[in-house]
């Protein structure tokens, strides 16, 4: 429920042409709601770009380092 009202405020304020900076660990979340991602890693810009890229590329280094 948090994540639905989160989302609309979000949006609400992006309607009204704010910048606004989301920190989350919901990938989903991202996907959906974000038109920009950043992916930081222990304070460090490990990628930036599209939620959908970088979303799968986080997720593909997080199954690199499980098969590790």
């Amino acid at each position: 429920k948090f994540f639905q009202k989160a989302s609309a405020r979000i949006q609400e304020i992006m309607k009204q042409a704010r910048a606004a900076i989301v920190v989350t660990h919901n990938m989903k979340f991202v996907r959906n709601i974000c038109s920009r991602a950043i992916w930081l890693d222990k304070g460090c810009l490990v990628d930036q770009g599209s939620p959908k890229e970088i979303v799968t590329r986080y997720r593909q280094s997080i199954r690199k380092q499980k098969n590790l």
